[in-house]
């Protein structure tokens, strides 16, 4: 009844195998991440509620992991990512845009209600990026701007262009086109 977020909660947990361990002290951990069920409940519910009322429902996610804080042999999107999604294309929303991640993550189609391709667009990038939050500093001894080393995830970006269509009365995803974007020096 009135503008707000809805968190999904996610606990995460780390395995390591024994032998791992052993052969190669220091290996980062496999991450598991699982959503709370009943945050994903009442997310299916609200979700079906804004179907009764809306001709096409947008699920907004501030989710993922930034790439340089990822396991690098498990890859950029975390366990939860698909859960999340797999759920909320059940109960009926037409497309998630995500967000959160600092770097373009790519888009996956999941099967939802009444066998409708439901896009998953996990993380578009920086389209703004606030460089006042990265590392620059004024170095007092030679008056001189330090820059931070330039993270790809700072400058790389895209924009989703979503083509939509009708039918059975509701709008629907006809097409999604991803056009790529690099931030320029000054943001």
């Amino acid at each position: 009844n009135r503008p707000g977020i809805a968190g999904v909660r996610v606990t995460s947990f780390y395995e390591l195998g024994p032998s791992l361990d052993l052969e190669q002290p220091g290996t980062a951990p496999y991450i598991k991440s699982v959503p709370f069920e009943e945050d994903l409940v009442l997310l299916e519910k609200v979700i079906e509620e804004a179907n009764r009322e809306a001709d096409f429902v947008i699920l907004a996610l501030h989710w993922g992991v930034p790439p340089q804080w990822c396991v690098p042999y498990q890859g950029v999107i975390a366990e939860y990512q698909p859960i999340i999604a797999q759920r909320a294309a059940n109960a009926g929303v037409d497309i998630i845009l995500g967000h959160h991640a600092h770097a373009p993550y790519g888009m996956e189609a999941f099967k939802g209600k009444d066998e409708k391709e439901v896009p998953v667009l996990y993380s578009l990038g920086n389209y703004i990026s606030h460089y006042e939050y990265s590392g620059v500093g004024l170095d007092m001894s030679s008056c001189t701007i330090k820059f931070p080393p330039k993270l790809p995830e700072n400058r790389q970006s895209c924009i989703a262009e979503i083509k939509l269509t009708t039918s059975n009365k509701r709008l629907s995803v006809k097409r999604v086109t991803i056009h790529p974007a690099v931030i320029s020096e000054i943001g």
